[in-house]
């Protein structure tokens, strides 16, 4: 492996706080009403590297096109939600954003609505949800109207409670009375939609000017929930965000920290990912897909939970799928190394530095063929609990090569990175 060490210089940077219930700032909080925590810490760091592939369409399927203004089906939204007896959580006007507070079925014991409540599997055993949550989303950043509805459910056994994502159930329900009300049916918005632009694209602007990934930024908090298993990890995920703000395909790069729990924590992280929204990226003043990486530790603090992320938004989605290409390792016969152009310095979060916490996050990235980073994985772990593994795989991938080449070409190589956080 090639080594490429850095000093740490360091810098203040906020960190999501951790609170029960409180509607997020524009870099986003998260209301961590836990059903289940993780118990204990992990040592060792072991990397479950998942396979390399094109981008998947989350695990819902609840988005619908109208050709009303977002404005006028964000008001009827409303009007379902006050039918149904479903209070705002957390309701942000600007952003088009609804999150329900969790609604029993058994208040909805007389209406045909309960009959049509499916039974769920949990560990072989058939049993009812006793609560939903809703997640509504009317993008205020396309025109007409496209309309995202996710619903979480939760079950209970014995003294165990269970959360379950991506289900149509009763996000079409809550589809049917809103149309209703509309007087109108929605089209389906197919979520391989990648070559699909904002209408405002197809007027020429002359000379397309770059994208501007700053405005990429969460804009809606929602509950993260960690796995029952007494670990730590640290998940890496590739996002696709639409030209609407939502999230509509992700991918698992790398989930650190664990090896027989991955599966649970790649799944909390799809699942979580799939219920964000962002103020999308631009150009020419249009909103564009983007693809961007997304980091999530899941840590604990003796007997707090704790969460952290960050999304960093890297390109403009041009096309439709993401190719896969053979990747080599800095010692393959005829290899000329990438070069290191621009690093970029990792930041501390302020409970790391308060606990001054202090060495060196090794990350294994994929240098590709036009200089930038690719996938990327821990290769040894500092601090999975607040935020700096995170900071870390943040700082990587900003990093910029001249690629390296075989046979004149360039292609694709695996390097060791070592990122340092020095508090002197």
């Amino acid at each position: 492996m090639a080594w490429f060490c850095l000093m740490c210089r360091l810098r203040n940077e906020w960190v999501r706080s951790i609170v029960r219930s409180r509607w997020g700032h524009g870099s986003g909080l998260f209301i961590t009403k836990m059903v289940v925590v993780c118990l204990g810490s992990l040592v060792a760091v072991s990397v479950q590297q998942v396979d390399a592939g094109q981008l998947v369409s989350l695990p819902y399927s609840n988005a619908r096109a109208y050709q009303q203004s977002s404005q006028m089906v964000w008001e009827t939204v409303q009007e379902v939600v006050d039918a149904w007896g479903v209070r705002p959580l957390a309701q942000d006007g600007s952003s088009r954003i609804l999150i329900s507070e969790w609604k029993r079925f058994s208040d909805f014991s007389e209406s045909p609505f309960l009959q049509s409540v499916p039974t769920l599997s949990v560990g072989g055993v058939q049993t009812v949800p006793v609560e939903f949550q809703l997640h509504v989303f009317v993008s205020p950043f396309v025109e007409a109207a496209r309309v995202h509805v996710a619903t979480v459910l939760r079950t209970e056994l014995g003294q165990n409670q269970y959360v379950h994502h991506g289900l149509a159930f009763p996000a079409n329900e809550f589809f049917r009375e809103l149309e209703v009300r509309l007087g109108a049916t929605g089209v389906t918005i197919p979520f391989d939609n990648s070559n699909a632009r904002n209408s405002c694209l197809s007027v020429s602007r002359g000379p397309s000017s770059p994208v501007d990934l700053t405005p990429v930024r969460g804009l809606a908090d929602v509950e993260v929930y960690h796995p029952a298993v007494q670990s730590e990890a640290l998940v890496i995920l590739q996002i696709t965000i639409g030209f609407d703000g939502s999230v509509v395909a992700s991918r698992v790069v790398s989930v650190n920290g664990v090896d027989d729990e991955s599966e649970l924590f790649e799944r909390a992280a799809t699942n979580i990912v799939s219920l964000w929204r962002y103020r999308p990226a631009e150009r020419d003043n249009c909103p564009v897909s983007v693809v961007a990486t997304v980091a999530m530790s899941f840590g604990r603090d003796e007997f707090r939970p704790l969460f952290y992320s960050r999304t960093l938004a890297e390109r403009e989605l041009v096309s439709g799928s993401e190719s896969v290409m053979r990747t080599y390792t800095v010692d393959h016969v005829g290899l000329r190394k990438p070069r290191l152009l621009e690093e970029m310095t990792p930041q501390y979060t302020p409970a790391a530095q308060g606990r001054q916490i202090e060495g060196e996050v090794w990350v294994d990235a994929v240098v590709m063929p036009d200089g930038t980073v690719g996938d990327i994985q821990i290769a040894r772990s500092l601090d999975m609990k607040f935020g700096l593994d995170v900071e870390a795989v943040v700082a990587a991938k900003q990093w910029r090569f001249e690629p390296g080449t075989l046979n004149g070409e360039p292609v694709a190589v695996e390097v060791r990175i070592a990122l340092e956080f020095n508090l002197n």
